[in-house]
């Protein structure tokens, strides 16, 4: 239901708080492009390429 699925949203954590807690943050609001570039660094910064 709505209301399900409304609790289920304000029962996770906060954006900024995730971003806190992660190794890399990936934006995807750009071109596919865009995305994939940021992978491509973080995966060089992480020597994984």
């Amino acid at each position: 239901s709505e209301e399900e699925a409304l609790a289920r949203i304000r029962s996770q954590m906060p954006l900024h708080e995730k971003v806190k807690k992660a190794d890399a943050v990936i934006k995807n609001n750009g071109t596919i492009e865009e995305t994939k570039q940021q992978l491509f660094q973080i995966l060089k910064e992480w020597n994984a390429l």
